[in-house]
């Protein structure tokens, strides 16, 4: 990024700070859903942490847009990646099967493998008229840039020159993205229901920030910068993986060139994490306030969720690959106008990525496919009180260079279990309830050692229900 473009971004944000674009009448009535099919727009952003919305309690940006989503239907907060990188995540996300799954388990070229049919696909088999705008990551970031015109189970909406300069920055496609989508949504006339993906790129920006410190200048004076976490301190007892992790000059080097930034730095890197934040929410504004203008929005499922979050400090860890909560946890938000009651906030439900897929089928009317690894959010949105599971699971894998090299950890409402392949110390426990920071590795604990051996099995069912050859690491 150059300091031109640096600058473009310090000054975008402040224009970007407008109230929510979307209206808050809500009239459309439950019988006349029933009677058709609803459009589904689904919108994600990349690398954006749960905590990155000022709706969530962060006072440290602001998201007019996305707080609106939250504040008038339901935002689950504890709602988990099922890899926390892109592609696998995206993978997963698309098709409702974990990585191993997918055969995407790594950001390395892979594909969804044959006979894995993803949403497009399934719901242009039931008359949908399925379209894919932004990035892709499936291998390619962007598939126009190298010439492609389509990809499988979607049209793809063309949006930015393929010779131009900038695609590996959302503060360069973010907006002619948005342009395209507003494009197409009032020049839609189809009388298909419509299934739109939307993958804005930013706030993915900030893995810039540590590569090319130079030219991220601290801001000026008259800023106030985020605090630091309060888990900011790498940990005594860290994991000997993770402790390794530090050291590895590719796959993730984000965290190597992070290791000698002081205080001002890391506070600086959240600064800009936040306002590229921003920048994305502004494009979401647009892009609801499109679908209003349009009529869209009186029949229209919005789905608004991020590919993988970001460590914002917490351990001293950049970017993404942990399994602690900042890289592993993301939005999950449904809107749809007085059909998804205005909940705001659920801390009370576990969520998956794999959820996506079967929740908008449900919402969509259409039985649930075979091989689909998640579950329906439709039930606990209407019956609050309905537990609908009592654990997650996300896989990590660290290395495509060394593939012995991985991780699982399970989430129940209390408590969240890791373990690592190999490596010193490769057990962690946490009680979520007491410590949702994760500073207090309790697995030497004796007071916790059944809670232990309970979440261990959970997980070893887990892996041998969803044929997991990490399985063989559980010992």
């Amino acid at each position: 990024m150059q300091k031109k473009q640096i600058a473009i971004v310090i000054a975008a944000f402040s224009a970007a700070m407008t109230t929510n674009v979307f209206g808050s009448n809500r009239f459309e009535s439950k019988a006349a859903y029933l009677r058709k099919k609803p459009n589904i727009i689904f919108i994600f952003t990349d690398q954006q942490n749960v905590k990155a919305i000022s709706a969530h309690g962060n006072s440290n940006l602001m998201t007019p847009n996305i707080d609106y989503l939250v504040k008038n239907d339901v935002s689950f907060i504890n709602s988990y990646c099922t890899s926390p990188v892109c592609g696998p995540s995206r993978s997963s996300l698309i098709t409702g099967r974990m990585p191993h799954k997918t055969g995407v388990d790594y950001n390395n070229g892979a594909t969804i493998k044959e006979g894995v049919n993803n949403l497009g696909e399934i719901l242009s088999k039931y008359g949908y008229e399925t379209v894919w705008a932004g990035k892709w990551h499936l291998p390619e970031s962007y598939p126009q840039q190298k010439q492609i015109d389509s990809i499988k189970g979607f049209h793809l909406l063309k949006f930015y020159h393929p010779d131009s300069l900038g695609w590996e920055l959302g503060s360069k496609t973010d907006k002619p993205l948005a342009d395209a989508v507003l494009k197409f949504i009032k020049n839609y006339t189809s009388q298909k229901p419509l299934f739109l993906c939307i993958s804005l790129h930013n706030p993915h920006d900030i893995c810039y920030f540590p590569r090319k410190i130079d030219q991220y200048p601290n801001p000026c004076s008259s800023a106030i910068l985020p605090p630091l976490p309060a888990n900011h301190q790498i940990p005594l007892d860290e994991p000997e993986l993770l402790s390794n992790s530090r050291k590895r000059d590719h796959y993730g080097d984000e965290l190597l060139l992070s290791q000698k930034n002081d205080e001002t730095k890391w506070r600086s890197y959240l600064w800009y994490y936040y306002r590229l934040t921003e920048l994305v929410d502004a494009e979401i504004g647009r892009i609801l306030k499109g679908l209003k203008e349009k009529g869209m929005d009186d029949n229209t499922l919005i789905v608004f969720s991020s590919d993988h979050g970001d460590g914002m400090g917490e351990k001293k860890w950049a970017a993404k690959l942990s399994l602690q909560d900042g890289p592993a946890k993301v939005p999950f938000i449904l809107y749809f106008k007085n059909i998804i009651p205005a909940t705001g906030i659920d801390n009370q439900h576990l969520v998956s990525g794999i959820d996506l897929v079967p929740t908008i089928l449900d919402y969509a009317n259409i039985e649930k496919q075979k091989g689909l690894m998640g579950l329906s959010l439709k039930k606990v949105i209407e019956a609050p009180n309905v537990n609908m599971r009592d654990f997650v699971v996300t896989e990590l894998a660290l290395d495509p260079f060394d593939k012995t090299l991985n991780g699982r950890m399970i989430r129940t409402n209390q408590f969240k279990y890791i373990i690592y392949s190999k490596g010193e110390r490769r057990e962690e426990l946490y009680n979520m309830s007491d410590d949702p920071f994760e500073m207090k590795n309790i697995i030497n604990s004796l007071q916790y050692q059944s809670t232990k051996i309970i979440l261990k099995n959970l997980l070893k069912g887990w892996l041998k229900q969803t044929e997991d050859p990490f399985l063989t690491s559980l010992n």
